[in-house]
């Protein structure tokens, strides 16, 4: 026979599950991405701006800039596929840049990104332009 006392709880939780079921649904899982900056010699790169984005490479999720020591962390965001971008315009005109596509499937995960010089970006943030080459699409013909 069960206890009155444990028919009382388990109806208590029961209603509760039913009144408020935010508090009985499992938090989503979520990492946080962190890593450095540097070139291909090897120079950590400070200041850049590190963005990440998701997969479709359409929305911002985050914006971080690396400190000092050319490293960056990413807010904790929900696990799945995202893309990194790290862009840096030089005092000569001449920028730095770097991009990789990411799925955070643990709580801490590590990215670091080598950056390359580059004369102009070629970015997807609406902050740097990005170049983008159009195709007219081919007449379309009826035998009609």
């Amino acid at each position: 026979m069960i206890p009155e006392a444990l028919i009382s709880v388990l109806f208590v939780m029961v209603l509760m599950e039913m009144l408020f079921p935010e508090l009985f649904k499992p938090a989503p899982a979520t990492g946080v991405i962190s890593g450095g900056l540097t070139t291909r010699d090897g120079a950590r790169v400070d200041g850049a701006t590190v963005t990440l984005y998701s997969a479709d490479k359409l929305t911002e999720v985050a914006v971080v800039a690396s400190d000092a020591n050319g490293m960056y962390t990413l807010p904790e965001e929900a696990m799945g596929p995202y893309h990194i971008t790290a862009i840096k315009k030089n005092a000569d005109g001449s920028w730095l840049q770097a991009d990789m596509d990411i799925t955070i499937n643990a709580i801490a995960m590590s990215a670091d990104l080598t950056m390359d010089r580059t004369a102009s970006p070629n970015r997807i943030s609406k902050y740097y332009p990005l170049r983008v080459t159009i195709a007219r699409p081919a007449m379309a013909t009826s035998i009609f």
